[in-house]
């Protein structure tokens, strides 16, 4: 079975607060924006194309591979491929086999890119240095030489589905980053211990890796219980720090009530 398809993406930006409003003086500057807001742009956009090929191949009852192969062009930042491929091996009518090898290809999007766009954490959010996180508020400055984010991203999982309708899986996978967009951790006004000023960065390398599992199972016949987790195993740059906005662990819980065949 032979899947083909394409994406546009389009992103358009219009935020006079955000990027016309004035910093705090002691800011410093030796940021490159124009201390003059009226003069600067409000407006900034964005656009990607993306064309993939993917094809399941039934190798025999209990093997099928899944080569696929994705093309993105995006006007910053030319173009780019991402390859993948994964298979599944079923065991038997109920155990199951899932691995597979990905590249990926993410640009910035268009408040990391854009240098006029300023943001103020509001007290959370600043960065780790040496381990310990700093003091907020703090402020991020948009970066417009920031480079796009490629990863190589590798599973292996173990899946059951049978016994009164269960449908649970356990996945371990590991993601290696090149060019992670992340809030930098050099501080573009230094001594300054309060509106410390960063501009979003590209770390060299960066790593993550940890568990994910999912269960679901029906309750008679009008309920259904589903549940999924993610637990980090590692989640840091190149230098050993711990990344931003990647929290320990996730646990979801749903409960669904089929009232009506149609509701």
């Amino acid at each position: 079975r032979l899947t083909l398809g394409a994406e546009y993406r389009g992103e358009f930006m219009e935020d006079s607060v955000s990027i016309r409003g004035s910093m705090p003086p002691d800011l410093g500057e030796d940021t490159g924006v124009d201390p003059d807001g009226e003069s600067r742009d409000p407006k900034i956009d964005q656009h990607t194309i993306g064309l993939y090929i993917e094809s399941n191949i039934e190798w025999d009852d209990r093997l099928t591979l899944t080569p696929a192969l994705r093309f993105d062009y995006n006007d910053n930042f030319g173009s780019a491929w991402s390859p993948s491929l994964n298979a599944t091996y079923a065991f038997n009518d109920e155990w199951s086999m899932k691995l597979g090898v990905a590249r990926a290809f993410k640009a910035p999007n268009l408040f990391q890119l854009n240098p006029n766009y300023v943001y103020t954490t509001r007290g959370n959010g600043c960065p780790y240095v040496d381990g310990e996180r700093l003091s907020g508020p703090c402020y991020v400055l948009g970066n417009p030489d920031l480079e796009a984010e490629t990863s190589v991203n590798k599973e292996i999982g173990v899946a059951y589905q049978g016994f009164n309708g269960i449908d649970a899986s356990l996945t371990w996978f590991h993601n290696d980053y090149k060019n992670r967009i992340a809030s930098g951790q050099i501080q573009y006004n230094p001594g300054a211990e309060t509106n410390r000023l960063f501009r979003w960065d590209n770390q060299e390398k960066a790593i993550i890796s940890g568990l994910e599992g999912n269960f679901s199972t029906p309750l008679g016949d009008r309920f259904a219980f589903n549940a999924n987790f993610t637990k980090m195993i590692k989640s840091e740059d190149g230098d050993g720090q711990p990344l931003s906005l990647v929290p320990d662990y996730t646990i979801n819980a749903s409960l669904d009530w089929y009232a009506t065949e149609a509701l």
